[in-house]
């Protein structure tokens, strides 16, 4: 008689599912994998304001977009798609614009200068192709979460570090006597700080790897 296989418990599949979140998140991050959207991150992270202003302006452009990219025919040739996404994105962007110039006036100068460059947004175009090969709204729309989430989560945690160092302030607050030092307010130093979380993503996804070939032995 075959032996039925042990079905996994709840807290492993809890547990399976959380790390799916995070290794969609952090480990296939498109900023610190592949580099996408860093000059956005690196040039707006001043302040946690301005990182909250652009992720936002971020997600609404790019969720309906992915949406809509589904439905789009794959016999459409690649050059017509990415004309079409910039064509969409634009269309987006008029209300990413608003919220940026009307929610958060005090940084919409900085921000506005950079709204304009999400409409031929590597991420965008990137996750557009993939939306119109799987054909599935639903799971677009939620790569279009997941893909946000990702750029913000990297987009707020330079902002709040370059903020908390360089003006001593988070979310414009003063934290007390804390004086900030305007160096972590200069390009150079953003890209230092993405460049230590992208070298901690790869190392995490170095010792995964070579943990499953051990397990795979």
């Amino acid at each position: 008689m075959a032996k039925k296989s042990k079905k996994p418990s709840f807290l492993h599949s809890v547990g399976n599912k959380a790390l799916g979140i995070l290794k969609k998140l952090a480990l296939e991050n498109p900023v610190l994998v592949s580099g996408l959207s860093l000059g956005p991150v690196v040039a707006i992270s001043q302040s946690l304001k301005a990182g909250v202003s652009l992720s936002v302006a971020f997600a609404i452009i790019i969720i309906p977009v992915l949406v809509f990219f589904a439905f789009v025919p794959l016999k459409f040739s690649k050059s017509v798609r990415v004309i079409l996404c910039a064509l969409l994105s634009c269309l987006f962007f008029i209300p990413a614009f608003w919220f940026a110039k009307n929610i958060f006036p005090e940084v919409s100068d900085k921000v506005g200068v950079f709204l304009p460059l999400m409409v031929v947004n590597p991420i965008i175009a990137a996750h557009s192709g993939e939306a119109v090969r799987t054909k599935k709204p639903l799971a677009s729309f939620i790569d279009g979460i997941f893909t946000t989430v990702g750029f913000s989560l990297v987009m707020c945690i330079v902002s709040a570090f370059r903020e908390i160092l360089g003006k001593g302030s988070i979310w414009d607050v003063p934290l007390g006597s804390m004086q900030g030092n305007i160096s972590f307010l200069l390009p150079f130093m953003g890209f230092i700080i993405v460049g230590f979380l992208a070298a901690g993503v790869s190392k995490i996804n170095m010792m995964l790897g070579n943990r499953k070939k051990e397990g795979d032995k």
